[in-house]
């Protein structure tokens, strides 16, 4: 499968006294989800996502191949998130177990500026988190502990 993507750069014009702008209030959520559906077009993020877990190992050497395999689910379940999601690389890496609510499909993030926000997800991206979870201990040696990061 052939995966090309591309980068949406998105630019606003400098807000001052001279040049007011018309900025529509919006909360990070909407704003995230708008991002995150601009960012794959129809069913790209589906079919990316696909061929990282179902592909993307064959066209690898054994020695890439052995890494690839070790950390496939914690990679998988960090590239779930991006169009799962719309958090930001930051807001990820800073994930705790306690941020995590399985039962209503939300992850807890600190946006900028230290807001918290509850960011809904797909209940795919918190299956991915899951199968994670489950060889994480024994992979990584980590705890359950609810402040250990998630990554």
């Amino acid at each position: 499968m052939n995966l090309s993507f591309s980068l949406i750069l998105i630019v606003s014009p400098k807000c001052n006294v001279k040049n007011s702008c018309n900025k529509t209030k919006r909360s990070l959520n909407e704003r995230s989800r708008n991002l995150s559906n601009v960012i794959f077009h129809e069913d790209k993020d589906i079919d990316f996502l696909y061929f990282i877990k179902n592909e993307y190992e064959h066209g690898l050497s054994e020695h890439q191949k052995s890494y690839f395999l070790r950390d496939k689910e914690r990679d998988y379940a960090i590239l779930s998130i991006f169009p799962g999601s719309g958090i930001r690389v930051n807001e990820i890496a800073d994930l705790r177990i306690r941020d995590l609510n399985f039962t209503d499909n939300q992850i807890r993030v600190i946006r900028k500026g230290d807001k918290t926000d509850n960011v809904q997800v797909f209940s795919e991206v918190m299956e991915d988190i899951k199968e994670y979870l489950n060889v994480r201990k024994e992979r990584y040696g980590s705890t359950d502990a609810e402040n250990e990061y998630l990554f």
